[in-house]
């Protein structure tokens, strides 16, 4: 069995260039029973020794994704920001929750989440309790069923359109709470980076896309309904 692993980077300065090289060196650590197809989608120059896409149009966290998704094959993709920490066996886990029929599903953060640890799943929609924008896993069977990862908002609330989409679509997801993936810096290394203005155009501004997006799901979903 092998994982497409998906990751988001923009190296445009050493710091952020060895948060990229560590998490790639981590995954090749702690492969185990599960292979690993990593891919990075990079915004600058910067190549590595996995596959590396690079792109030529305005930042947009799902559009890249789903730009990503199209070149990969494999069943189970694994959607990442960089700023991650893979522990041993959290793949394992995640693919024997995949193998009880879920097709959307989060790892374990300890830095973040306050749910119990243990074998167990927790079924939900909750931003950054149960849907983990920094590391989702999905069937990719899934694609097809919402359309593709909705693109209407850039950064922020990439994960609530996400989770909607899968709401509206009768996908359940799930914490899998023996899967353990850190997320070490809560706020992104590469948008603090960012001047002010910008932060604020991928961040809070990104609401009214939201709402917007929520809109259009809504009449669309009622629109499928009759």
């Amino acid at each position: 069995m092998t994982f497409d692993i998906i990751i988001l980077s923009n190296a445009h300065n050493d710091k952020c260039l060895n948060i990229t090289k560590k998490v790639i060196k981590n995954l090749r650590e702690v492969e185990d029973i599960i292979k690993y197809n990593i891919i990075i989608v990079e915004q600058t120059a910067r190549n590595y020794d996995v596959t590396t896409l690079h792109y030529d149009f305005p930042f947009n966290y799902n559009k890249l994704m789903n730009m990503a998704i199209s070149q990969t094959k494999n069943k189970y993709v694994i959607l990442c920001n960089n700023d991650l920490v893979f522990h041993k066996k959290w793949a394992e886990n995640i693919y024997r929750a995949f193998s009880m029929g879920y097709k959307s599903l989060s790892p374990y953060c300890p830095n973040v989440t306050n749910l119990g640890k243990g074998d167990h799943l927790i079924e939900g929609y909750i931003i950054a309790v149960h849907i983990c924008g920094w590391c989702i896993c999905i069937d990719r069977d899934i694609i097809s069923q919402i359309g593709g990862l909705n693109e209407d908002v850039e950064f922020w609330y990439s994960d609530n359109i996400y989770g909607e989409q899968i709401r509206r679509a009768g996908i359940k997801h799930a914490l899998v709470c023996n899967a353990f993936v850190e997320h070490t810096c809560y706020g992104s290394n590469t948008l603090k980076s960012m001047p002010r203005a910008a932060q604020y155009d991928y961040t809070v501004k990104q609401l009214t896309s939201y709402n917007k997006a929520l809109q259009s799901l809504y009449v669309e979903t009622k629109e499928n309904n009759n």
